[in-house]
């Protein structure tokens, strides 16, 4: 898991005076293969490449991004102001309901 002091994604879209943290989460060893052939024998000939990314029978490597702790971290860290649109809806009455923009000090 890394944590960016800036926000890590599309920035057409937020505010000019808005500060962010953005958390990611990557699996080091992952259990998907890929694989690289080669097809004949001259330079030209296409190359069979698959990255085998989040591939894996019974979806191991997806499992870990969705359990990785990230936003439980930013959750009880109590971190304000979370994009909207990356977060799963909530009722208001939630603690885990987004707060779309304080006033004021946090």
């Amino acid at each position: 898991m890394a944590m960016y002091l800036a926000y890590y994604g599309n920035h057409s879209s937020l505010p000019d005076d808005a500060e962010y943290v953005s958390m990611a989460n990557w699996t080091t060893y992952t259990y998907s293969r890929g694989h690289v052939h080669i097809t004949g024998s001259g330079l030209t000939d296409p190359v069979d490449f698959d990255t085998g990314w989040l591939k894996d029978p019974g979806d191991v490597d997806v499992k870990k991004h969705i359990w990785a702790a990230a936003r439980d971290v930013a959750a009880h860290d109590h971190l304000l102001g979370r994009v909207a649109s990356y977060t799963p809806r909530f009722s208001p009455d939630s603690k885990a309901a987004i707060i779309e923009r304080t006033d004021g000090p946090i």
